[in-house]
């Protein structure tokens, strides 16, 4: 059953080759979007009641996942 719905999800995402713990994590989408609504690191952080280096981190995981930078 496992094995099915990875197959399912990897399919209706696009990326036939990934693992879902290769995606980015909620936590990490936030911060993102975050990041993008508010113009910096350290407005992001302060939206997310989290420090910059913090909200930093978040955004380095995916990046090195997707290998972009």
């Amino acid at each position: 059953m496992r094995f099915c719905i990875h197959k399912k999800v990897n399919k209706f995402l696009g990326i036939p080759n990934k693992k879902l713990s290769d995606l980015a994590s909620v936590r990490e989408l936030r911060a993102f979007v975050s990041i993008c609504h508010q113009g910096s690191v350290a407005a992001a952080a302060q939206a997310l009641a989290l420090t910059g280096p913090a909200v930093s981190v978040l955004l380095r995981e995916p990046e090195g996942k997707l290998g972009v930078r």
